[in-house]
């Protein structure tokens, strides 16, 4: 019941990951050290100076404190202290989720009392060969097993790790949780198109493509097979109309399964149309790239948001001034809205541009 479609379920939330997603929103509070009031007040009552993480709930605890905390263990792998440039006590301070690390010490030695978090990193590694204090086997391997994530354009600050901007969402902490469900077919298997009823309907009313090519092992050598047989011009409006169906990023949003057959041949029929029209001297219906100056590139970059999934998509590629692909991009980030995501397409495309060392470009944003 709570397997995705494509992988043969029915795509039910499943009750209790939500749940446990939603209380997450109080846990990120928690170890962000919000202002809130009833944060506040838990954290002192509490915590003093140990780790949410670490909290063991007494039995005569407020009942709400204890279900607040029922949902750590399974969201601590989610979350991260990023390193900045701020000043994080490496002994005396909480950032490891596991408590100040002090505490676990038989003493800290007077020449490291003033180390700083971005003091024992170099280089994205922990630097504890200098240390002068001893590091009992267990704190050391506590330490060596903690990846450091570093922002130096930030403070420090804790983050939620699957999320691209670090900010904690119960939706993706719920697509996090689902993580091993989602992963029950190969990521090149074709099966899972079948799995979805609706295209599965929409593929058996194509008469021509009804069951042409599935026989292949993974998506590459059924499009593959589709590309170059005798239908490939419908298999493509295909493609596009389902496309279009799916995400709904653009176009209408109440398509059923009729409409998207009618569109799919209709779109066929205007592929047609404009090859047909190649060999005339009609150019009305082309599309034209203009060639940028000699020595410049062309870029083009995209987003979208999509309202239904609650994400964004990025992509972008690049031209050089023979028409010829020289790079190109894709992305997608879960929450933001239309305008993020254009924002966001072009910061990508110009940051391949400097990862190419291209100095000038022409940027046209589709």
């Amino acid at each position: 019941m709570i397997l995705p479609k494509k992988c043969g379920g029915v795509g039910m939330r499943d009750a209790s990951y939500a749940n446990t997603a939603l209380l997450g929103n109080l846990i990120w509070d928690l170890v962000q050290g919000s202002r809130k009031l009833w944060v506040q007040v838990l954290s002192s009552r509490y915590l003093c100076d140990t780790s949410v993480f670490e909290e063991v709930a007494k039995p005569n605890s407020f009942s709400l404190w204890r279900r607040i905390l029922n949902p750590r263990y399974e969201l601590q792998g989610g979350f991260s202290f990023n390193v900045g440039n701020s000043s994080t006590l490496v002994w005396f301070e909480d950032w490891s989720g596991h408590g100040m690390l002090g505490k676990h010490l038989p003493f800290v030695h007077i020449s490291d009392s003033p180390l700083t978090l971005k003091d024992l990193i170099k280089e994205g590694q922990w630097n504890i060969a200098g240390l002068s204090t001893p590091l009992p086997e267990p704190v050391r391997q506590r330490l060596l097993d903690i990846v450091p994530v570093t922002n130096v354009n930030l403070q420090d600050h804790w983050i939620w790790k699957p999320s691209s901007i670090g900010v904690y969402y119960a939706f993706d902490a719920y697509a996090w949780l689902c993580r091993s469900q989602t992963q029950i077919l190969p990521s090149d298997s074709w099966q899972w198109i079948w799995k979805l009823e609706a295209p599965k309907k929409v593929w058996s009313r194509l008469d021509a493509l009804a069951l042409l090519g599935f026989t292949a092992a993974t998506v590459k050598d059924w499009v593959h097979t589709q590309v170059q047989g005798q239908h490939s011009l419908l298999f493509v409006a295909a493609i596009w109309g389902l496309w279009r169906w799916n995400v709904m990023v653009i176009g209408d949003k109440d398509w059923s399964v009729d409409y998207v057959v009618r569109w799919i041949h209709r779109e066929h029929k205007d592929y047609e149309a404009w090859l047909t029209k190649q060999g005339s001297d009609d150019d009305s219906s082309r599309v034209r790239w203009t060639l940028p100056s000699p020595g410049l590139v062309k870029l083009y970059t995209n987003g979208a948001f999509s309202d239904i999934h609650g994400c964004m998509s990025m992509g972008g590629l690049v031209r050089d001034d023979s028409g010829n692909w020289v790079a190109g991009f894709i992305a997608g980030s879960s929450g933001g809205n239309t305008l993020m995501a254009e924002i966001l397409a072009i910061k990508l495309e110009l940051q391949l541009l400097l990862e190419l060392n291209i100095q000038s470009d022409i940027c046209d944003q589709g």
